[in-house]
């Protein structure tokens, strides 16, 4: 892929991100809290302000190409906990529910273990410390620590 397209996959893909993320930090109506309590976590609206601080810094962090890894990482823990959490409260997977959790996670994926491409801010500021093979394959397991984290706090009640 050449550094152009990754550069447009990052801003769209971000952006898109950002959109979700920013509704959530304000949940003027309670839907995102309602749906996150639906899901098992209890009470809701500190994970619905986490969930917002995660898909904004994510998805700037992928627009700008910035830290390496961690933005991409940030998101695919939480498309893995969106998507896993959806899962178990629904009791089987549907295709027709999922395909966004999907995407964004296969996104992410991507550029956790690709990098940011050469149109980046770490590119241009000339950093390199994220840019290490092995860096990049651990921070797989690690997002899905976090997300096996975040996944440990659902409950059943209120």
């Amino acid at each position: 892929m050449s550094d152009f397209a990754l550069f447009i996959l990052r801003c769209v893909a971000g952006g898109y991100v950002m959109k979700y993320g920013l509704p959530k930090l304000r949940d003027v109506d309670g839907s995102a809290a309602k749906e996150l309590e639906s899901l098992g976590f209890h009470p809701a609206a500190p994970y619905v302000k986490q969930a917002g601080v995660v898909e904004v810094i994510s998805g700037a962090l992928i627009v700008l190409g910035a830290v390496g890894f961690v933005g991409p990482m940030m998101l695919f823990a939480d498309m893995t906990v969106a998507g896993v959490a959806t899962t178990a409260h629904a009791k089987h997977f549907d295709w027709d529910q999922h395909e966004e959790e999907a995407l964004f996670a296969a996104i992410a994926l991507l550029l956790m273990l690709g990098g940011p491409g050469a149109v980046s801010a770490d590119a241009a500021l000339g950093i390199h410390v994220f840019d290490r093979a092995w860096l990049r394959y651990l921070s797989v397991p690690m997002a899905l620590a976090g997300a096996a984290y975040m996944l440990s706090k659902r409950t059943n009640a209120p």
